[in-house]
C-alpha cells in the first residue's frame, strides 16, 4: 500500500508585519519582562498576543508552539536590544 502524504498550506505572511506587531506587544510587557526575566527569551504570537518565557530560546518556543502549532512567532532576548547594561 502506498503511503499517504499531506500538504500543508501555509498562509503568506509579512516578516515587517511580524516584526511590528510583535514589537509592539514587547513594548507593553517590557517593563515587567526586563524586570523579572532579564536575559531570558520571549517568544510571542503576533496576532493573539500571547508569549512565552523561557531560559533557551527553544524551550519558549516549543512551549508557544504546543498552543500555536500553525502560527508564526516573534521572538528575543530580553532586554539585550535596547541597551547596554554595564
Amino acid at each position: 500500500m502506498a503511503e499517504q502524504k499531506t500538504l500543508v498550506t501555509v498562509k503568506p505572511v509579512k516578516v515587517s508585519e511580524i516584526v511590528r506587531k510583535g514589537m509592539a506587544i514587547y513594548e507593553q510587557l517590557k517593563s515587567q519582562l526586563e524586570r523579572e526575566h532579564w536575559g531570558k527569551y520571549v517568544v510571542i504570537d503576533p496576532d493573539s498576543g500571547d508569549y512565552e518565557v523561557a531560559p533557551t530560546h527553544a524551550e519558549a518556543l516549543f512551549r508557544l508552539r504546543e498552543r500555536h502549532p500553525d502560527k508564526v512567532f516573534f521572538s528575543r532576548r530580553i532586554g539585550f536590544l535596547d541597551r547596554v547594561r554595564w
